[in-house]
């Protein structure tokens, strides 16, 4: 046993030069299995990095000489080709798995010639009603079969333009509509320049929304959204004082059902307190 433990460290921190009466007086099966052991494929990232360390192994045990009878030498090299093999397998399935993740699905196309026809229909409804709500509402449906994954991207950036463009006109008739603000200011920091997206915009509008809008939740709301965006931008100073503005219009002591109602766009303030946890906790780290 004290040979076997005696191995075992050896074999982890780097061989050395007692490795040689080490192999010669321990059992043959015992070696095998305390080399598999010490020789894991879980202990490195990447691949080459076990490689490398096998290789190393490999190469101390062979400088070893007549020190080491050659079944014991042999054992060992099977043991690291072996180690090698599964190494190599494992980094090719964990390839596999991530190719599998990140590629494209398989075009469908009686799901794509559905959508296109689904695509179209919205598309008319949206051109012959003259009511800018419904006409916002059909390209809404429209964005919903665009986003799936059988629409060509020119469909979907139409799309989006035309949400766009119907969120500006609406900003026109009533510059201080909050929740067209809101919602327009949303949209612009998403959507890529290619689409008439624009950030620095975008951002505007929301903090401009948090100032105008009637209702208290739309102001909340939006200054919410803005901590957010302040926050997955990593500027943690600008997160929690906007955070902390919303909070001081809805104390977080009144009930739920109340802070339910008064939100916007899913920024429950529930879901806002654990939020405010992480802008803490990203501070001091």
């Amino acid at each position: 046993m004290r040979k076997i433990l005696s191995l075992i460290f050896i074999t982890v921190i780097g061989i050395s030069s007692s490795f040689a009466k080490e192999l010669e007086g321990t059992n043959l099966q015992a070696v095998k299995t305390v080399l598999e052991a010490n020789l894991g494929v879980n202990e490195f990232e990447e691949l080459q990095d076990q490689l490398n360390f096998l290789n190393r192994i490999e190469r101390k045990i062979a400088s070893y000489g007549d020190g080491i009878s050659e079944e014991a030498k042999l054992i060992c090299k099977l043991v690291i080709a072996k180690q090698k093999e599964t190494a190599i397998g494992m980094d090719k399935l964990k390839k596999e798995d991530v190719q599998k993740k990140t590629s494209k699905p398989e075009k469908d196309p009686v799901k794509e010639a559905a959508a296109m026809e689904m695509f179209n229909e919205f598309k008319a409804l949206a051109e012959a009603n003259e009511d800018l709500s419904s006409h916002f509402y059909y390209y809404y449906k429209q964005a919903e079969f665009a986003t799936m994954q059988y629409l060509p991207i020119g469909q979907k950036m139409e799309i989006f333009k035309n949400i766009l463009k119907d969120y500006e006109k609406i900003e026109e008739m009533n510059p201080n509509y909050g929740e067209n603000l809101f919602t327009l200011g949303m949209v612009m920091y998403m959507m890529p320049k290619a689409m008439g997206g624009n950030k620095e915009a975008g951002l505007e509008k929301i903090l401009k929304a948090s100032k105008v809008s009637a209702t208290k939740y739309e102001r909340v709301s939006a200054l919410a959204l803005y901590s957010q965006i302040m926050f997955e931008e990593k500027k943690y100073e600008e997160a929690k004082n906007y955070l902390a503005m919303a909070h001081q219009q809805v104390p977080l002591n009144k009930s739920f059902e109340k802070i339910q109602e008064m939100n916007d766009a899913g920024y429950s303030f529930f879901k806002m307190e654990e939020y405010r946890k992480k802008v803490k906790k990203s501070e001091k780290e």
